[in-house]
């Protein structure tokens, strides 16, 4: 089911493909901003850490450090993907 609908539905098939999968994922992206109202969109990248996140959610900054799971090296041999991607 994952494969059919991520490889083949929304890649066409064209995962491998890297500039492919990178138009389709900006034109997905570029839909969600145009169809969500600014005040309602978080545009959030991990790596910006508690701050933007529990800004947006109006809740306080936790007292830990923001979790580092699952990052690249760690999906990359979990996956077997090697690093030059």
């Amino acid at each position: 089911m994952v494969y059919a609908l991520i490889f083949e539905q929304t890649f066409g098939g064209r995962l491998a493909d890297r500039g492919h999968a990178r138009r389709v994922f900006d034109v997905h992206n570029q839909a969600v901003i145009d169809a969500i109202p600014a005040p309602r969109l978080l545009i959030y990248e991990p790596g910006d850490g508690w701050e933007p996140l529990c800004r947006f959610l109006d809740v306080p900054v936790p007292g830990e450090s923001f979790p580092h799971l699952n990052d690249t090296a760690w999906y990359r041999a979990r996956t077997g993907l090697t690093t030059g991607g």
